[in-house]
């Protein structure tokens, strides 16, 4: 599975300005993560792929594109 490094210390610093604890950073992450995942794949299933082929399987893309796997504030 791709791993991919990403740098949240604004993020981090942004949240902790506005009145959240270190405690909740994991629980703002996942659910930032899996919202940012969800709507790119409601995007892609919607407009992206009926645009730009022929569908003949509607149920593909979303079988496919499946978010299941979903982050997990431990595993942050």
């Amino acid at each position: 599975m791709p791993t991919l490094g990403v740098d949240f210390s604004q993020i981090e610093q942004r949240a902790l300005a506005l009145g959240a604890t270190a405690d909740q950073m994991p629980y703002i992450m996942a659910t930032t993560l899996n919202m940012a995942a969800e709507n790119t794949r409601s995007y892609l299933i919607e407009t992206t792929w009926p645009s730009s082929v022929t569908v003949r399987n509607r149920s593909f893309m979303k079988a496919a594109l499946t978010t299941k796997d979903r982050a997990r504030r431990r595993a942050i």
